[in-house]
């Protein structure tokens, strides 16, 4: 066998770990320091150059330190480099993770700005547990339960709040819960955020160009879900997430429908027609022969099939 491959990967691993360290040069030892300190959450460029820290507990505020615009301009595009995208006037916007460690970054340069500014958003270190939110005063216990019992009976639950207000920390808190009903979970989102520990579990993500987050949804649906859980969204990818939540509540109506006409047309001979907008009607009771029955059976499955299709 040959070991071209094998060199290959040898050199993009090169590469990749050339780009890191480039990168951690240009961003300086205070941002590598924040990144390592858990104290703080995010950091923040502003287009004055001035370095921000948000930190638990006392918030934002100033670290200072200033970047130059030419040095934040680098940092921009190094990162845009490792994760192989384009960035100039005409395509300002950079949203990615930062390689070996895995921070949120989004960067953006002038025209949009007047200068180079980016936010370096830290992965969660930890899961905190819904009975740490209890303990915290953060829910009650009533809450809590509530919860927990939505995550068993298979509720849709969205999470919605404001930057910062603590949504994928919660998202986490339930994936806990869901990690511990067997189920296998698939996790779908634009930027890795979500920390699953169920055993049996595949993430996935977008990636401009090549898969959109309406393409992993339809992807999903034959990859076996028991649970599918959609990251943070926005823009269209927030009407797909509600479309998709009003489809599977279609398709758990069409399956009971099913089974209901199956039953009826079986038991009590009823005969099934459809219209080309997919209605199904079911009309009174008939007295038929068995051809007849044949035909009203063939009617309702066709029917039903068409159904299928449309969802």
């Amino acid at each position: 066998m040959s070991d071209a491959p094998l060199k290959r990967v040898g050199n993009l691993t090169t590469v990749l770990d050339r780009q890191t360290r480039m990168l951690r040069t240009a961003m300086g030892p205070a941002i590598a320091a924040a990144l390592e300190d858990p104290e703080i959450v995010e950091v923040l460029l502003n287009p004055d150059g001035t370095l921000w820290f948000d930190r638990l507990g006392s918030g934002r505020a100033p670290s200072g330190l200033k970047f130059t615009a030419h040095d934040a301009e680098r940092i921009i595009r190094l990162v845009a480099a490792h994760v192989r995208i384009e960035v100039h006037p005409a395509a300002p916007i950079v949203s990615a993770e930062l390689p070996a460690t895995g921070e949120r970054f989004e960067g953006v340069l002038p025209p949009v700005t007047r200068a180079p500014v980016f936010a370096i958003r830290k992965r969660a270190v930890g899961v905190i547990s819904l009975a740490q939110y209890v303990i915290d005063g953060i829910l009650t216990e009533e809450q809590a339960l509530s919860l927990r019992q939505a995550v068993r009976d298979r509720r849709n639950i969205v999470i919605a709040g404001g930057t910062s207000s603590g949504k994928t920390t919660l998202a986490n808190a339930l994936l806990q819960e869901m990690a511990a009903t067997g189920d296998r979970v698939i996790l779908l989102e634009d930027t890795v955020e979500l920390q699953c520990m169920a055993d049996d579990h595949v993430p996935m993500r977008t990636k401009p160009g090549v898969a959109s987050m309406s393409e992993l949804v339809r992807s999903t649906l034959r990859l076996r879900p028991d649970r599918i859980v959609i990251g943070e969204v926005r823009g269209k990818g927030l009407m797909i997430g509600i479309e998709f939540v009003r489809d599977q509540k279609t398709k758990e109506k069409a399956n009971d429908l099913r089974n209901k006409l199956v039953q009826m047309a079986f038991h009590k001979g009823l005969l099934v027609l459809g219209s080309g907008d997919t209605t199904l009607r079911l009309c009174p009771p008939l007295l038929i022969d068995e051809a007849q029955a044949d035909f009203a059976l063939d009617t309702l499955e066709a029917c039903i099939t068409e159904l299928e299709r449309s969802l």
